[in-house]
């Protein structure tokens, strides 16, 4: 079991790592959780990527959730298409199941 925490804290600094690199390119991107108890009394969490964007009306700037998952492994992998495509790069078709779950995010965005 404790290399199971070894890869969630990968995860975690993997997806701090992409969320600094693309504050740099100007995105403003803020990575949070929310804990939770489930059905089985366990501590969940789900985690979220917001984005701050400028509002002239009221002066400030306003986060808004472009995503959100239970599954650390997907937020990192949302932020890799983010780097990708902030750099002109072709996004990776290496992983089947996010392929899917990419094509789901475009869906709802249209």
């Amino acid at each position: 079991m404790k290399g199971w925490y070894l890869v969630m804290a990968d995860m975690g600094k993997m997806a701090n790592k992409l969320v600094t690199a693309l504050n740099t390119k100007g995105y403003k991107l803020l990575l949070n959780y929310k804990q939770f108890l489930g059905a089985d009394e366990k501590v969940r969490r789900y985690y979220t990527v917001n984005q701050a964007t400028w509002n002239p009306d009221k002066q400030k700037y306003e986060s808004t959730q472009i995503y959100g998952s239970p599954s650390n492994i997907r937020i990192v992998l949302f932020l890799r298409d983010m780097w990708c495509e902030a750099n002109g790069q072709e996004l990776p078709t290496d992983n089947e199941m996010w392929n899917k779950i990419r094509e789901e995010i475009r869906k709802g965005e249209q």
